[in-house]
């Protein structure tokens, strides 16, 4: 069991989460039959997380719906950030920064953010990748 920072935990309480929420999950053709993607998006999945970033702003993070289909565009960004990472089993799991960034997590769980040319790593699982983007923590490029 993950233990959030206090000011993460209570976005994540404002967003709707408590500790053993279960989303929902079906299969689906692009990755989420991944355990850990499927057990991570179980759980947080269709989350809207607000937090505040260090300059002030409000940021917000949504984690995909587990029921919803990608969007081509969705679909493009894994297939792309696949290529790039060398990774054929990155899924999509989510956008943050006025949906500037792509979220993706591989079949070990660590979460990437994708914008743009750039590729960062985020977390080692996706509970810290949630933490890391909350807390505005700076991302290891890749």
């Amino acid at each position: 069991m993950y233990l959030f920072a206090d000011d993460v935990q209570q976005s994540l309480i404002e967003a709707g989460w408590f500790r053993g929420r279960q989303a929902g999950i079906q299969l689906r053709e692009d990755g989420l039959e991944l355990p850990a993607v499927r057990r991570f998006l179980n759980e947080f999945g269709g989350l809207r997380i607000s937090f505040h970033r260090n300059d002030g702003s409000v940021g917000v993070m949504v984690l995909q719906a587990p029921h919803l289909p990608l969007s081509t565009e969705a679909r493009e960004l894994q297939e792309y950030y696949s290529r790039q990472l060398g990774c054929p089993t990155l899924s999509f799991i989510g956008k943050a920064y006025r949906d500037m960034m792509a979220l993706l997590m591989d079949e070990t769980g660590a979460v990437y953010g994708a914008h743009d040319e750039l590729l960062y790593r985020i977390g080692l699982s996706g509970e810290q990748a949630i933490e890391t983007i909350c807390l505005d923590r700076q991302f290891q490029p890749v």
